[in-house]
C-alpha cells in the first residue's frame, strides 16, 4: 500500500513516508524569519521568507530626549524607543538645549558642542561700558574707548552696537562713569 501526500522536502507539510505526491504541498504555514540573531526570529519557521529584521549595531542613550545620544553606546538593540538615538555627540546629555547644531541660549554654555562659547551662547554683557572687565567704569575704560575712536567696522569699543566707535559711545561711557558693574 502506497501512501500519498506531500513529497517536496522544502514544503511545510512534507511527509517523508509519502511515495506519491498528491499536490497538497504548501509553503506558507512554516515561513518566517529563520535568522537566529534577528529581532523577529521564529523558532518554528523552516522556510526563510526574507522578513528578518536585524538589530541596530549600536544605539546611544539619549537621556535628555533631544534626539542626539551621549557617548554611551548599546549594542544589538531591536527597537529605537524613547531614550535611544542612532546619533551620538551630545556633550551634555542632561540638558536638551545642548547637542551638535543647537542654537545658543545666551546662558554661557556651549549649546552646539563645538567646544567654544559662541556669541549666541554667551551671557549677555550687562555692563558693556566696562571695557577692561574689572568691574568698574573708570578712566582705563575711557582710554580704551578713545584708542578705538573712529573705528567703523568690528569695533571693540562700540558700546551701542551701531557699527562704529563714535561720540555716542563716549556719551554712553561718560553716563556710566564711576559705576560699579557688580
Amino acid at each position: 500500500m502506497s501512501c500519498s501526500g506531500c513529497t517536496d522536502p522544502n514544503a511545510c507539510n512534507y511527509n517523508p513516508a509519502a511515495a506519491t505526491d498528491d499536490g497538497s504541498c504548501e509553503f506558507t504555514s512554516c515561513a518566517g524569519c529563520t535568522e537566529v540573531f534577528s529581532c523577529n526570529f521564529d523558532p518554528n519557521a523552516t522556510i526563510d521568507d526574507g522578513s528578518c529584521i536585524l538589530p541596530y549595531d549600536i544605539v546611544y542613550e539619549d537621556l535628555d530626549g533631544d534626539g542626539i545620544g551621549g557617548s554611551v553606546g548599546i549594542a544589538n538593540v531591536c527597537e529605537l524607543g524613547p531614550g535611544l538615538s542612532l546619533e551620538t555627540g551630545d556633550c551634555d546629555d542632561d540638558d536638551n538645549t545642548v547637542y551638535p547644531g543647537a542654537s545658543g541660549t545666551a546662558e554661557g554654555i556651549d549649546n552646539n558642542c563645538n567646544g567654544v562659547i559662541d556669541a549666541d551662547e554667551a551671557l549677555p554683557n550687562l555692563c558693556p561700558e566696562d571695557l577692561n572687565q574689572d568691574g568698574l567704569i573708570s578712566v582705563a575704560d575711557i582710554l580704551m574707548l578713545l584708542a578705538d575712536f573712529g573705528c567703523t567696522g568690528a569695533c571693540e569699543a562700540d558700546l551701542n552696537n551701531d557699527g562704529a566707535t563714535n561720540v555716542n559711545d563716549i556719551l554712553q561711557i561718560l553716563a556710566a562713569f564711576g559705576g560699579n558693574c557688580d
